[in-house]
């Protein structure tokens, strides 16, 4: 089978779950010019025009291919962070078309104050934050930190518009949920909204079952909510 891109091999909704490189910590997405194709095959290692047979070969990056690393968040991370949560992230965004490369931003977002001191209001908090560093561009971020209920509540899940549908958002969720594991939750709550059906579909796909809504009369929209057992 031939493919032009791959997922990595932790990937808990990926081709790769049992495979004997379960545990590894890249992910290799396309180089520019490559179009998308078929998913892999479970040892099988594609690159722009030709395929490997062994899976050894992920364990090094291929010529041409990004390596995407998830890791906690460091201070040095926070005005990109503030630009990766600028950019557009309602309904199907995805465009390739957008420079991996940010702008930083002088100052945090306004509607999200949490942002501007992130070691205070996730890591401090209990919780933790992680970024999806991609050839030292910040390409994704998603937190959590404890509600009053006592849940891990996931918050700030962004994933950069150029490198959308390559299940990155599946993999920072799944570095979020094992965290909040080993700091001893045994939930995760979480909401977004209905005029987001992709983010709806997407925590679906990951486990999370609604769990109520929420609306006000200014609102056109309805806040749906969300938790899963971990």
């Amino acid at each position: 089978m031939r493919s032009w891109w791959g997922y990595a091999a932790d990937d808990p909704v990926g081709p790769w779950q049992g495979h004997p490189l379960a545990g590894a910590t890249s992910l290799f997405l396309p180089p520019t010019g490559c179009s998308t194709g078929e998913r892999l095959s479970v040892g099988v290692v594609a690159t722009c025009g030709s395929w490997l047979e062994s899976p050894r070969a992920r364990a090094v990056p291929l010529r041409g291919w990004n390596v995407l690393t998830i890791r906690r968040y460091e201070a040095a991370d926070a005005a990109t962070v503030w630009a990766l949560n600028r950019l557009p992230h309602l309904g199907a965004t995805g465009d390739p078309s957008v420079p991996l490369q940010l702008e930083p931003l002088d100052s945090p977002p306004s509607q999200f104050p949490d942002l501007a001191d992130i070691d205070s209001t996730f890591i401090a908090a209990g919780g933790d934050f992680f970024v999806a560093d991609m050839g030292g561009h910040l390409v994704g971020m998603a937190g959590f930190r404890a509600n009053e209920a006592g849940q891990a509540q996931v918050l700030r899940v962004r994933v950069h518009p150029a490198v959308r549908r390559h299940r990155l958002g599946a993999r920072l969720m799944g570095v979020v949920e094992r965290r909040a594991v080993e700091l001893g939750f045994t939930e995760a709550f979480l909401d977004t909204s209905t005029h987001q059906p992709e983010a709806m579909a997407f925590y679906r796909s990951l486990g999370y079952q609604e769990v109520g809504r929420e609306t006000r009369p200014d609102w056109d929209w309805t806040l749906v909510y969300f938790a899963k057992q971990l």
